[in-house]
């Protein structure tokens, strides 16, 4: 039970970063070295080496090692792919998750093959950890041959879409026979399905995961590159599914306008359809777990949108977007992308590093708009690329360095370890901006305010604006704010300087009328960052919006931009 406390204001701020090799080949020092910059971030959660809010590591799965657990794959033609569950301790609950989960599996074309307990280690668990730990098991999952869909799943790409299908299918169901029991649905976890990578987390600090998750210190298990992440926030409280990384992505920051793009994200789904994702789709619904915190809303929206087919850096460029207002200088197709794309979703916005990969061939890392967390990388003479958080995460000499950087707001960049190389912002964005003629569809199809019929001519004197005293009260500016706000302003050209508390009674508790700006105020005042405004911050906010039809966000086409632009929420009667 959690009291009081509302999960859906789960925030993270956190370490996060990835090494890799961009010579492509599968080396255990890469765990080794995961391992150890989790430890240099110690500082983050917990103060006695034991606590700790959630860490965890994101790696391609490493082959020798799991031929080692199952040796009839050296002899299998499919692709396979391992499910690292989380499960109830219970016996009976254990063993209806896994009934319900081979049910769905096998209605997907999917056979659970074999399985395997994942040795752990409790006794490095704080207490707190320990006692709320799940049971830990890895299914073996291949492509049912007795399907008619089988020769179809042998391609990667298909497994891991019916993969992503039915471990969404298998959630819903678990977790719907958890409630009906009244017991806690995050018992039941799937922390990752895939045939191309896997992830070892949970409730305890990078320098013990190690540690409790023995198989990272085998030799055989080995990766050319690994996502790491160190999980710490002051507002949170902290469980097994909540630590990163995620199927796709770790996070460093937090989403500050979660509770729209989550009501987006429900609306849409009325709509949804692919036909790379098919009919099973409608069945894998809702996209958002509604356990999980802004880093795994912003993930299983992620992974929606890739595996309906967007290429991950599309994916990522249309969820946080660069500013594209008239006064950011930037190209004309540039632009053209991003307003093509805000008509189809709005910006997953706040203070953002995020660290993706597509779990076998490229992992990388951009920052929002602003640039509010820091990213840092260096690539060595033998071809080893470090990107983290924090400096001096893992121990290269000096004289070895041939590169090094810090990311910058609103840039991206890519460890590509399949053609052996770094991939830069414009390149990675250029390829995505020049996919589709953005421009020439935005130019045919979008509908701009300021552009309809009678608009830029002279104002009707009848629509003249009334007088300043009664937009003022229409406004919610009473006398006290002109005196104490207004005046000031006017002659020290500066807002006053006040504090932020208030002695105003709680509008359920007043009898003054409230306005609605205060409601926006207040809501914009429960985060941490510092006081912005459309006005002094045109290059990195806008008050634009979209009103019009919500198309499917999956099957994007040239009418998908067919909506009306709006400069700003409000309509005038001369809008009107």
């Amino acid at each position: 039970m959690n009291g009081l406390f509302d999960p859906r204001r789960e925030h993270d701020a956190c370490g996060v970063g990835f090494v890799a090799y961009l010579d492509g080949q599968s080396r255990h020092d890469v765990m080794h070295m995961a391992l150890g910059a989790m430890t240099r971030m110690a500082h983050r959660g917990g103060g006695d080496g034991r606590n700790g809010d959630g860490a965890g590591i994101l790696f391609p799965l490493p082959r020798d090692f799991f031929l080692r657990q199952w040796p009839a794959l050296s002899v299998c033609a499919a692709p396979w792919a391992v499910a690292q569950l989380f499960l109830p301790q219970d016996a009976a609950l254990r063993a209806l998750c896994l009934q319900r989960f081979r049910e769905i599996f096998t209605a997907c074309g999917l056979r659970v093959e074999d399985e395997r307990d994942v040795p752990v280690r409790e006794d490095v668990l704080a207490p707190a950890a320990r006692q709320t730990m799940p049971g830990f098991l890895q299914l073996l999952v291949l492509p049912d041959t007795s399907s008619p869909e089988a020769a179809e799943l042998h391609d990667p790409e298909a497994l891991e879409r019916r993969l992503f299908l039915a471990r969404h299918m298998a959630e819903n169901l678990i977790w719907k026979e958890l409630r009906r029991q009244g017991q806690d649905t995050r018992l039941f976890y799937v922390a990752s399905c895939s045939c191309r990578s896997i992830v070892y987390k949970g409730m305890l600090p990078g320098s013990r995961l190690g540690e409790f998750y023995t198989d990272l210190t085998d030799e055989d298990c080995a990766a050319p590159f690994a996502v790491f992440h160190e999980r710490f926030s002051t507002n949170t409280l902290p469980s097994w599914p909540l630590a990163q990384p995620f199927r796709l992505a770790a996070h460093n920051g937090e989403i500050n306008t979660l509770r729209g793009n989550a009501a987006h994200m429900g609306v849409r789904e009325a709509v949804l359809a692919s036909p790379l994702l098919g009919a099973h789709l409608k069945d894998a619904l809702p996209v958002i777990n509604p356990d999980t915190s802004d880093s795994g809303t912003l993930d299983n929206v992620l992974e929606l949108l890739v595996r309906a087919g967007y290429t991950l850096p599309h994916a990522l460029m249309m969820m946080v977007p660069e500013p594209f207002g008239p006064t950011f200088v930037m190209g004309d197709n540039k632009r053209a992308f991003y307003e093509y794309h805000s008509s189809l979703m709005e910006p997953w916005d706040g203070p953002t590093c995020l660290v993706f990969t597509d779990g076998w061939r490229r992992v990388g890392a951009m920052l929002d708009r602003n640039g509010l967390r820091p990213c840092r990388w260096s690539v060595s003479r033998d071809g080893l690329m470090v990107l983290g958080s924090e400096s001096g995460l893992v121990d290269v000499p000096e004289e070895d360095i041939i590169q090094r950087g810090q990311l910058q707001p609103r840039r991206m960049i890519l460890a590509d370890v399949e053609h052996h190389r770094i991939a830069p912002d414009a390149e990675i964005k250029g390829q995505v901006i020049r996919s589709q003629p953005w421009r020439r569809w935005l130019q045919k199809h979008a509908v701009r305010l300021e552009t309809l019929n009678g608009m830029g001519e002279e104002s009707d004197p009848a629509h003249a604006l009334p007088p300043l005293d009664r937009r003022l009260r229409q406004a919610g500016c009473d006398s006290t704010w002109q005196r104490q706000v207004l005046v000031p302003m006017a002659e020290n050209a500066q807002e006053p300087v006040c504090s932020m508390g208030t002695d105003k009674p709680l509008p359920c508790l007043s009898d003054e009328p409230q306005s609605l700006f205060r409601w926006f105020k207040q809501r914009f005042a429960q985060v941490t960052n510092p006081p912005i405004d459309p006005y002094r911050e045109q290059l990195s906010m806008s008050l634009m919006g979209h009103a019009g039809r919500a198309g499917n966000i999956l099957e994007p086409g040239p009418e998908s931009c067919a909506v009306l632009r709006l400069p700003h929420p409000f309509l005038t009667t001369d809008d009107m």
